[in-house]
């Protein structure tokens, strides 16, 4: 059997701020596409329109430039908030642009309702489908969005076509509403998942880098890193021409201590004076573990 939960999976709260950034990058990048397609496409139309290959209407033509130029102005706004990382003007700029859409969806739906001189859904959901997929957020927020508008438009059309059947309509879309939910449900659980998944990759890297630098008895850093961070400083004294000392450790009769003590005791003696050491550093000193006995 299937075990299906529809519900949201959580997000650990050190993460939740850089899900939400992430969130607000691919949301803003799809509605750039949005708006470049919607600009193309009108300009399509005012082309084919000029060439007379489609009837020509003044009024279609200047809503066909008012569209390109209020698409345009928002593609260079949010591609400047993107570009420069302004998170807070890029999110109100999303979230307005969302809620415009919306709105225009809603305007178109109706309009293509008084043509047809019946109620129609299916500019509403032609709308809604494309901002599905502009659009990344958290699923009830979406969910409601979609009742609240198509709520507005329901009660309009009861007032518009009074005496109209409205039943099947209703029903119809009602079914559509709660699969546009499943479906915004099922795209944040999955975009949850693959963060979680990259997550999960950068703190193995982490971890594996970490344990590549690091002596694992002392925990100071191997000679790998103690030889790239004295070839680093090298550098910055010749550049600069600033001092540069350098210290090497060794603890005396150290093979006694192992022989009289054992090896367990040695390693002991090791991690106490590793210890004492990194407590004495300075903040821009480099303390590593050279061979055995030296440090």
């Amino acid at each position: 059997m299937f075990n299906i939960k529809l519900k949201a999976l959580p997000i650990k709260k050190e993460y939740q701020k850089e899900f939400a950034k992430l969130q607000l990058v691919e949301s803003s990048k799809r509605v750039l596409i949005m708006l470049l397609g919607i600009s193309s496409f009108s300009g399509l139309l005012l082309i084919l329109e000029i060439l007379n290959f489609i009837p020509f209407l003044f009024q279609v033509l200047i809503l066909q430039l008012f569209t390109i130029i209020i698409c345009m102005t928002l593609f260079c706004f949010i591609y400047h908030f993107l570009n420069k990382k302004k998170l807070v003007a890029l999110s109100f700029a999303v979230k307005t642009i969302q809620i415009l859409a919306i709105i225009i969806t809603c305007v178109y739906a109706i309009s293509l309702s008084n043509i047809l001189g019946y109620p129609s859904y299916s500019g509403y959901f032609i709308g809604t489908f494309i901002l599905a997929f502009s659009f990344s957020g958290k699923p009830l927020n979406t969910v409601l969005m979609y009742i609240i508008s198509y709520g507005l438009l329901t009660v309009y059309y009861i007032v518009l076509f009074q005496g109209h059947p409205l039943t099947a309509e209703v029903s119809n879309s009602t079914m559509l509403i709660i699969l546009m939910g499943l479906v915004a449900l099922f795209r944040y659980n999955q975009s949850v998942r693959l963060f979680m998944h990259e997550v999960n990759i950068r703190q193995i890297n982490s971890k594996l880098y970490t344990q590549s630098i690091t002596d694992e008895l002392t925990k100071l850093y191997n000679r790998r890193k103690g030889n790239s961070a004295l070839n680093l400083e090298l550098k910055k004294a010749q550049r600069y021409g600033h001092a540069l000392s350098i210290c090497i450790i060794d603890i005396d009769n150290f093979k006694l201590v192992n022989d009289n003590f054992g090896h367990t005791n040695g390693d002991v003696v090791l991690k106490e004076l590793s210890s004492l050491l990194l407590n004495s550093l300075r903040s821009t000193d480099i303390l590593s573990r050279w061979v055995v006995r030296n440090l």
